[in-house]
């Protein structure tokens, strides 16, 4: 009795020792972290949808009178609403008790049983799948005092939606919360009264039947919950173990089969490898600690030994199991022996071997000319604990740069960031919800099956079974655990032998002949036109159509990998029933939305994170559709290019911008070839943004371009003048043979013509990023000077014909130099 009564006092002595003085909940203070600023500081900042800069008041944000802590102030915005740091106001403070996830610019704040799902920019938000309208959308700012990018939301719409009662305080300049509705169970709240959302108390969250937590009325074994959850799966047990075993038929020399599959993915072996991993259960940290170092005890050159505090806070931050990290951390890194553990490093990959996003941070590597291109460093020691992007076609040099460029150049770097990358990419991801060890090997959804955090098969019961060995460290404090098992879709019934006497085999065949045939169907869009047909008996997904849908539009959004087919109406209900979808092929994405405002069901089929080219045909009350690359479905490709755009403006001169000319340019050529469904055309952008250069010239080779050309407008001296086009004489070939040089001199004889202006002729370059990186004939063409006035103002009333001249040069090119497939 006596041991168990310690280990609760021990527990609140351990909250009340990480709480201060500046609010409560029921005899408990809520953490508020000191700002570094107070409300009325002045402070600068930068939009960063339209680049405004601005300087702002700070406004705070209260909880029951109390200053929320957070690194980013608060500040009125221009149609006075008081702006919030989404991540530090409602996702970490304390009082608010919100779960905040994030992907990009697109997250969700959920408290209870309410998630608002919002957009960076978007004046819609949904709230339980519900679309709103927002008086002002959420904006993405940028501190100029810390030197970071911020999220911010108004706060009185969101504390709305949340079920939490605020109030602005224009004396204390200050938006003020406290606890209006908890519209669902609370896991985390202290209260135990029937109705936590009383509002008669002076504090919503005190309880009404017990006011001394560390001598309770019930017995003294801790609280802990337990809860069974089912996530369905939209295939059979046995299909899903077919696909599986298709996708990875061995595993370390080991065969697996359907059969092999059929048995790991219908395993008990272990219940962990079920537990909700998406939340923080307190454990016993001293415990822990002694459990890990135990594991570690004959693991002499461990880089792990003594981490286990920096473990549990990495899983505090990231909102994820810490006994599941411990697991996963000893498994990935050997019990931190592996060779990428520690490592130091005199060589990373870097130039164009380097693959980035938007952003510029790496995220990946690529080969140029069969080999990673590399530079030496001065001697480094990093640590990737898990191996991340260890490629296997070298796994020391990829995962080791990997870690030099996310600056895992200690163990505690490294711990943070593999707990991270986890969280990010499975755990948290909203896309993905892979919040058990399951579902990050057998992914739940057929549409995502393929995004796995592991291809062994065992993976899942492998680091459950370490999470079944230490699961004792769990602590007293209330833990609420959730089981989630997977629920497959009924194996059909066999039959022994099937019936045949009482069949008449020449009426049924009369029957079938007899099936509607004379639906003709209506489809607009850009789609180009295949090499390759889809048909009845040759598809890669075949979909029902909704009874007397007979117009489709169809568009290859290849920006994000999708096919998109939309029709009027809502059908969403019917194009998500699994039975109405026949998948000869793996897909990694099916979604099927309603637009409301244009009553519309948009349809995105996603077969893989590559680039992919379509054939669909509408037939009998199906749609067919095939695809495979885009040179194996397309007969003419080519990749245009509208210089500059978003932060780079290119030449200025006259009142015009570079960027804006080029873009005016290119999408008077898009009109022309939307019309002509010959040529399949990709455009490195269609609006103001930035692609790099890498990011250009990947593009055409990642499609198999048969040609590149890049849109540019010139600038020198206001008396420059004249039409010149760039070619790189050490370039590449087009597969059929035609030159660079080649190339360049059939575009340029239609876009000097179409300017008028001087010819400057065929210039030879051979530094220029897209004309040495992109893998076929590459030019760049250059209309005339922004510098000359008279020119400035011709290009600028003529972009649509200098589009029509692009066009032109491509259509001759393919006519007398056809791709070469």
């Amino acid at each position: 009795m006596r041991k168990k009564k310690s280990l609760i006092t021990k527990c609140s002595a351990a909250v009340m020792s990480l709480l201060m003085a500046a609010g409560s909940v029921g005899n408990y203070s809520i953490v508020y972290a000191a700002n570094a600023f107070k409300a009325g500081d002045s402070f600068k900042i930068k939009y960063t949808h339209n680049n405004k800069i601005s300087t702002k008041k700070a406004v705070d944000a209260r909880w029951n009178g109390k200053v929320l802590g957070t690194k980013m102030p608060g500040y009125i915005d221009e149609n006075d609403n008081a702006m919030y740091s989404a991540y530090w106001i409602f996702g970490q403070s304390e009082g608010p008790k919100v779960l905040y996830k994030n992907s990009g610019d697109t997250f969700t704040l959920s408290r209870y049983s309410t998630t608002v799902k919002m957009t960076v920019n978007s004046k819609y938000a949904y709230v339980n799948g519900k679309k709103v309208t927002m008086a002002t959308p959420a904006r993405k700012v940028y501190n100029y005092k810390n030197d970071t990018n911020y999220i911010m939301v108004p706060g009185a719409w969101t504390a709305k939606q949340l079920g939490i009662h605020y109030k602005w305080d224009g004396t204390k300049r200050a938006g003020c919360m406290s606890a209006a509705t908890q519209s669902g169970n609370s896991g985390s709240t202290t209260t135990t009264a029937s109705k936590p959302a009383t509002t008669t108390a002076s504090k919503p969250t005190t309880t009404t039947t017990e006011t001394k937590p560390t001598t309770p009325t019930k017995p003294e074994k801790p609280e802990v919950t337990r809860k069974n959850v089912t996530t369905s799966y939209d295939m059979t047990a046995s299909d899903y173990a077919k696909e599986q075993s298709k996708a990875v038929p061995k595993y370390n020399n080991q065969v697996y089969d359907q059969a092999a599959y059929q048995k790991k993915i219908m395993s008990e072996v272990n219940e962990e490898q079920y537990l909700q991993i998406d939340t923080y259960h307190n454990v016993n940290e001293s415990l822990y600690a002694q459990k890990m170092e135990e594991m570690l005890k004959n693991k002499t050159n461990s880089v792990l030994k003594g981490k286990a505090n920096i473990i549990i806070k990495a899983a505090k931050k990231e909102k994820i199991d810490p006994v599941y990290l411990l697991s996963q951390t000893l498994n990935e890194s050997a019990y931190g022996t592996s060779d990428l553990s520690k490592k130091t490093i005199t060589e990373v990959i870097t130039g164009d071997s380097l693959k980035k996003d938007a952003n510029g941070n790496v995220i990946g590597f690529l080969k140029v000319n069969g080999k990673y291109i590399t530079k030496k460093i001065s001697s480094t020691t990093v640590y990737n604990l898990y191996g991340i992007k260890a490629y296997d076609s070298d796994p020391q040099l990829c995962g080791s740069s990997y870690a030099y460029y996310m600056g895992w150049t200690s163990v505690n770097n490294a711990i943070n960031g593999a707990a991270k990358y986890v969280a990010d990419n499975y755990i948290h991801n909203a896309s993905y919800q892979q919040n058990t060890l399951y579902k990050m090997r057998y992914n739940q959804k057929k549409d995502n099956l393929w995004h796995q955090y592991s291809t062994n098969p065992s993976y899942a019961e492998e680091i459950g079974n370490k999470i079944h060995e230490i699961k004792e460290v769990y602590d007293g404090c209330s833990n609420t655990f959730v089981y989630d098992r997977p629920s497959f879709v009924k194996e059909p019934e066999t039959t022994t032998k099937p019936t045949t006497t009482t069949a008449k085999p020449t009426t049924t065949t009369t029957t079938a002949v007899k099936q509607p045939t004379t639906v003709k169907y209506t489809v607009t869009g850009a789609l180009p036109n295949s090499r390759v047909k889809a048909s009845k008996s040759n598809y890669d997904l075949r979909i029902k159509l909704p009874e007397k849908v007979t117009k489709y539009y169809l568009e290859d959004k290849y920006t994000s990998r999708q096919l998109f087919m939309s029709c009027a109406g809502n059908y969403v209900s019917h194009f998500k029933k699994s039975a109405n979808r026949s998948a000869k092929s793996t897909m990694s994405d099916f979604t099927v939305k309603y637009n409301s405002d244009k009553e519309r069901t948009y349809v995105y089929i996603k077969p893989s994170s590559s680039y992919r080219g379509y054939s669909v045909t509408f037939n009998n009350g199906y749609a067919y559709v095939k695809w495979g690359t885009p040179k194996t479905m397309y007969k003419n490709i080519v990749v245009i290019d509208a210089g500059h755009g978003g932060t780079d403006s290119g030449a200025v001169g006259n009142g015009l911008r570079e960027k804006d000319l080029t873009l005016s340019i290119v999408l008077g050529a898009k009109k022309y070839f939307d019309e002509n469904k010959n040529y399949a055309v990709y455009y490195t952008r269609t609006t103001d943004t930035y692609p790099s250069l890498t990011a250009r010239s990947q593009l055409a080779n990642d499609v198999g371009a048969d040609y590149f050309l890049s849109c540019h407008i010139n600038s020198a001296s206001a008396t420059a003048k004249g039409s010149e086009t760039l070619y790189n004489s050490q370039g590449y070939k087009a597969t059929n043979g035609v030159t660079s040089y080649k190339w360049a001199a059939n575009v340029h004889n239609f876009t000097k013509v179409a300017t008028g202006f001087t010819n400057r002729g065929l210039v030879n370059r051979t530094g220029l990023a897209v004309l040495r990186h992109t893998r076929t004939a590459s030019t760049l063409t250059e209309f005339g000077f922004i510098t000359n006035k008279a020119e400035a103002a011709s290009m600028k009333a003529n972009t649509n014909k200098y589009g029509k001249a692009m066009f032109n040069s491509v259509v001759k090119m393919f006519q007398t130099n056809p791709s070469k497939r």
